[in-house]
């Protein structure tokens, strides 16, 4: 089952020990910016100005009598011996709050901080449309390209994080629902906590119906058309998914019928990884620039590049096509056993005139 398969599933409560929870907060705990948000209408893009932020972290047992330096170079892939040393010598990477040399070595009750200058991918600038909304309650239409919630280099980008500005003002948010970042349509927002338990197990006692829309390759058979069909079934993927509606992938059928060689096809798809095609609107190469690469972001006009230089500043990366912003498939219809409903207009590919 594909994750565009799963992702409507009842979400099941994660459990967590003492000790995940507690790095969970230290980690997540600084995220209290407030985001510039600009509106660009010559692109239809809404983007996030650079901001510097700081991740903070209980050393880890494993960290214990090791150096500061050897502790990021190994631990964290994502930049090289050299930026780690430039970022310790700057006071980027600290401990307790203090700058440390390079071979500092780490303690027990240490907490390393490391400040990164974060630039997040732009999304569409389409409004967040309201369904429905009470004291207890939130129903809106989610554009495709925006995440629900902070996730990768998504925080303020996001349909918890946008509602929260100053442009919306929501307080508590909690999703109910799961709709993937390209995923458009219903996404069930409770404001109380109760609300939000209610609504949570009406969905995991399958007590709530679904109805989704989909554009797919091919004619699809009339005996696959009814409410318990998967999003995606092999040989009509989703017309424009970047994987599944990849001949090069799957062959000319697309899957209809079975893959004979299915160790391939996944060959071939973490060779698609690696090299940065955008999975579900993630692009899993993030230092890949290419076709399905980084969208941009703004100009770092609020770094001092002599203070401490950012690559991400230094370069400008293409923005997302249409296409790369949303996937043709639609959250349309919602309703519960208990009564309630929800319904947002069709999305204009569910037109059959429809061309992109």
């Amino acid at each position: 089952m594909s994750k565009r398969e799963r992702e409507e599933e009842s979400p099941k409560p994660s459990r967590k020990t003492k000790s995940q929870r507690k790095s969970s907060a230290l980690e997540s705990s600084e995220f209290k910016e407030e985001a510039s948000f600009v509106i660009d209408e010559s692109t239809g893009l809404r983007r996030v100005e650079p901001y510097w932020h700081t991740y903070r972290i209980n050393a880890k047992g494993r960290w214990f009598n090791r150096t500061l330096l050897n502790v990021f170079k190994e631990e964290f892939k994502d930049q090289n011996e050299d930026y780690y040393t430039r970022a310790i010598l700057k006071g980027k990477i600290s401990v307790n709050n203090e700058s440390k040399d390079i071979n500092y070595i780490i303690k027990s009750n240490d907490v390393v901080s490391h400040s990164v200058h974060r630039h997040e991918p732009p999304v569409t600038s389409q409004p967040i449309r309201f369904v429905f909304k009470s004291d207890d309650l939130l129903v809106v239409d989610k554009p495709g390209s925006i995440p629900v919630h902070p996730t990768g280099r998504y925080n303020h980008n996001t349909i918890t994080g946008i509602l929260k500005s100053k442009e919306y003002g929501f307080g508590n948010l909690y999703p109910v629902n799961r709709l993937d970042r390209l995923t458009s349509g219903i996404l069930l927002l409770a404001l109380t906590k109760e609300k939000a338990s209610q609504l949570a197990t009406e969905l995991s006692d399958r007590n709530v119906s679904k109805t989704y829309l989909s554009r797919v390759r091919g004619k699809f058979p009339s005996e696959n058309a009814s409410n318990k069909s998967p999003p995606s079934i092999p040989g009509y993927p989703i017309a424009n998914d970047p994987l599944y509606a990849n001949p090069e992938f799957w062959g000319e059928d697309l899957g209809k019928g079975g893959v004979k060689d299915k160790e391939a096809v996944s060959e071939k798809i973490k060779a698609a990884k690696v090299k940065g095609v955008s999975i579900d609107g993630e692009d899993i190469a993030d230092h890949s620039i290419t076709k399905g690469g980084i969208p941009s972001s703004i100009a770092g006009v609020t770094l001092n590049m002599d203070e401490f230089p950012c690559a991400r500043c230094a370069i400008t990366l293409p923005d997302p096509t249409n296409s790369q912003l949303r996937i043709y498939l639609h959250s349309w219809k919602y309703s519960g056993e208990s009564g309630w409903e929800y319904e947002t207009p069709m999305p204009d590919w569910a037109d059959p005139d429809f061309v992109e």
